[in-house]
């Protein structure tokens, strides 16, 4: 009988070569499962930092970005870049539209892009995604996170800390639970199709993303004011579905449900299981909706959350 070894393919960090051996090299994907070994998912280091405010030189159709680091999940799902702003950085807004018809919300993130993985250049940026009316995307990056919101509305003649929503995520320390991740929706959808389950954009109730963890389990609760009173037997579904799906999955398990006709406000929490394979990797939950039947002026939706709890 003799010992079995086999060994690992991704190298030991900070080792050096004895003398006369090859040098040890280390890729940068290596070097990034350093942060992404010690931190769970992604966000800013600390609660913050990289704040959005109005600027601090007189307000203008600018806003402030306080300085700060991030940690942005790479496309691994393993590891993790490192994003610092050194001082404060102001960020033109003019490229909006500062008159709308209509109160409008954009979205802000810290957004990287990597040669390497998709030959869009290096370094990351500020981004604003503008809502034209049907609510704000996300950005075309490697990877990303998202810092809040900025409002826009008729009359407004700058951006003041009152339009201003910070509520990026905070990265937590591997081997302490996370934090819960909350999504709330921000506006209804069209309810322009009927019998098949259909995504909510990103402006309408952003999707929230979190880390598979040890346990490769974690709670989803779903909470919505729901309505289709189309009919005495219509219906109305509001759940969600995983990038990534756990063991079992299915929209039924993950929905509240109205066939009653009025209003009902419904939760539902169940907990999910995912194979040893996928912990550690990042999951992102998409917030989706189904009906029976009717259109806008039948079905709609209220106060729609997810919260995600993820076991130690």
């Amino acid at each position: 009988m003799a010992d079995v070894t086999v060994a690992l393919d991704h190298p030991v960090l900070f080792q050096s070569a004895a003398e006369g051996d090859t040098e040890i090299e280390y890729s940068a994907v290596q070097f990034r499962a350093l942060p992404g070994a010690l931190f769970y998912g992604q966000g800013v280091a600390r609660y913050g930092e990289l704040r959005m405010e109005q600027r601090a030189a007189g307000a203008n159709w600018s806003v402030d970005i306080l300085a700060g680091r991030a940690l942005v999940g790479g496309p691994t799902g393993y590891d993790m870049y490192v994003v610092v702003l050194a001082e404060t950085l102001n960020v033109p807004l003019t490229g909006l539209n500062t008159e709308p018809a209509a109160e409008r919300t954009h979205r802000v993130f810290v957004a990287v892009a990597d040669e390497l993985v998709s030959g869009t250049g290096y370094g990351a940026s500020i981004v604003v995604t503008e809502d034209t009316g049907s609510g704000a995307g996300e950005p075309d990056a490697v990877a990303f996170i998202e810092l809040g919101t900025i409002t826009i509305a008729p009359g407004q003649s700058s951006i003041l800390d009152a339009h201003l929503d910070y509520a990026p995520e905070v990265v937590e320390a591997a081997g302490r639970p996370q934090r819960p991740i909350v999504s709330n929706m921000v506006s209804e959808p069209p309810f322009d199709d009927a019998d098949t389950e259909v995504a909510f954009t990103t402006g309408a109730w952003p999707r929230p993303q979190f880390t598979v963890p040890d346990s490769a389990m974690a709670w989803v609760t779903v909470s919505a004011r729901i309505k289709n009173d189309n009919s005495a037997i219509s219906y109305i579904y509001v759940g969600y579905d995983f990038n990534i799906e756990p063991t079992g999955f299915s929209f039924l398990k993950s929905a509240v449900s109205n066939q009653n006709g009025g209003w009902i406000s419904a939760t539902r929490r169940y907990l999910w299981t995912w194979p040893a394979g996928n912990i550690g990797d990042i999951v992102t939950v998409t917030p989706t909706w189904l009906i029976s039947d009717g259109d806008a002026a039948d079905n709609a939706v209220a106060y729609g959350q997810i919260v995600i709890e993820p076991v130690p």
